[in-house]
């Protein structure tokens, strides 16, 4: 049981023993999805996914990536995030005044974890009048549909590098984005890397 002292050993040693990948972890835990683990140092936070960086709080990245996609569209006013809680995006699209934003998590634990480590901003974007968050597999969640369609959908998922990832950068998972959108809708996506490696 939790908090008796064999567990409460166990934590320090998972803790110590993450700390040999992540060297100033502050908070780790397995989900149905796999290892989250956030770290922090010098007021930065860091979250992990399976090892792979998911967010950091000191970077432009989340505003870069939301700004860009929304200004492609005249007046967006239903929005469709993929991920994007978990990718710090929801502050920089409520900058946009869309009357509905939908985030679609996969990982309740890891956007549980950085609401606990980021910063007030963070959580505050989660309580937004205009937020409805769901914990869903995305892909399900798009196929069902809501009864209405967005003018913009935001694929913040992690690049496609894993069997978890890749199934939002697929031709079906396009299609049924695509069946979402409202006419002159969009769908914004992002790889960081050249443009023909994938």
């Amino acid at each position: 049981p939790a908090g008796t002292p064999g567990s409460q050993a166990a934590c320090r040693l998972d803790l110590w023993m993450t700390s040999w990948n992540h060297p100033d972890v502050v908070d780790t835990s397995d989900s149905p999805y796999g290892r989250v683990t956030v770290t922090e140092r010098a007021g930065q936070v860091s979250a992990y996914e399976n090892d792979a960086l998911s967010l950091e709080s000191e970077g432009t990245e989340p505003e870069d990536f939301a700004h860009l996609s929304l200004l492609q569209h005249p007046s967006p006013q239903r929005v469709l995030l993929v991920s994007g809680a978990s990718a710090g995006l929801l502050a920089a699209v409520a900058e946009h005044g869309p009357e509905r934003i939908d985030d679609v998590e996969l990982n309740q634990m890891l956007v549980g974890l950085l609401a606990r480590r980021l910063p007030a901003s963070f959580k505050a974007s989660l309580a937004l009048p205009a937020v409805h968050l769901v914990f869903d597999d995305p892909r399900r969640a798009i196929a069902r549909g809501p009864d209405h369609a967005y003018d913009v959908i935001i694929v913040a998922a992690a690049e496609p590098a894993s069997a978890q990832a890749n199934r939002f950068f697929t031709r079906e998972f396009f299609g049924q984005c695509a069946a979402r959108l409202k006419p002159g809708g969009l769908v914004s996506f992002r790889l960081t890397s050249i443009e023909n490696l994938w």
